[in-house]
């Protein structure tokens, strides 16, 4: 068996109702909620957060219709720099929850941002905001994961920051309800994706047969959401499925990454 060491960089919560977390989190400080369109105001993502700041005597900035463009990255250092944010909060898919990470991580690291992106420079472990992310479309792992995808289309200029872990994770069934059916079967079939790319070629008998484990599970859930997508507890088992793929327990006896290829073409 190969050498390997499991991360614990993030703190995960299943919940179900997540605001009293959210309160003790968000506890009088001036957070920057970063999200993406509007499926975060119709799941109730949006009303629990703001709630959860002003109620506890913090205050909330807004990062709204938010990507992984760097654009939208480097306007939501400005909002968090002017005005002396202390928590940066993402919710939505992989696009926001990277934004998310390179905001709460550039706002300390502006000058030379890019550079990590590049992958000329290793953000891991490195001082940045504390960040909570929440998934409201499950599939990719960036809550639970190391890497921060962005994008600067005015120059086709393309990278990923690997090392910026959250906090917190916070996955909460509900709030991936403004799904609907056709894009809820879908996010489970990229999560089998990303868990088979973690899995496949793992030698050590114990991860692998733990990946095993958990991709039966997501497969049925694939199935069963494709009849039923407001079954909550067959959400649970994607949310944690996405997450488990990107976190550093799957694939430790891994040698080789030939079948990250699957994801890539995927």
């Amino acid at each position: 068996m190969k050498d390997f060491q499991l991360r614990n960089d993030t703190k995960l919560l299943f919940r179900n109702n997540p605001v009293e977390d959210l309160s003790s989190i968000t506890k009088g400080k001036r957070v920057l909620f970063v999200y993406g369109g509007g499926s975060v105001k119709e799941n109730g993502c949006y009303e629990d957060v703001k709630s959860a700041v002003v109620q506890t005597g913090g205050m909330l900035y807004e990062a709204g219709n938010s990507s992984r463009e760097r654009v939208d990255i480097e306007l939501g250092i400005c909002i968090a720099k002017e005005n002396k944010v202390e928590l940066v909060f993402g919710a939505g898919g992989a696009n926001v929850m990277d934004c998310a990470k390179l905001i709460a991580f550039g706002v300390l690291h502006t000058e030379d941002l890019w550079n990590y992106v590049r992958g000329k420079k290793d953000p891991y472990k490195l001082e940045k905001l504390p960040l909570v992310l929440m998934p409201t479309y499950p599939s990719s792992g960036s809550e639970y994961g190391l890497g921060a995808v962005a994008a600067d289309s005015r120059t086709d200029d393309f990278g990923t920051a690997y090392g910026i872990a959250a906090d917190y994770a916070i996955l909460v069934l509900g709030y991936s309800m403004s799904l609907d059916q056709e894009m809820t079967a879908y996010t489970a079939l990229v999560t089998l994706v990303q868990l088979s790319a973690s899995t496949i070629g793992d030698k050590n008998p114990v991860s692998y047969d733990a990946g095993i484990s958990v991709i039966r599970n997501v497969l049925k859930a694939a199935g069963q959401l494709k009849e039923n997508p407001s079954n909550l507890d067959v959400r649970g088992v994607v949310l944690y499925g996405a997450s488990i793929a990107t976190s550093g327990r799957l694939g430790i006896g891994k040698e080789e990454n030939y079948s990250y290829d699957i994801y890539e073409k995927w």
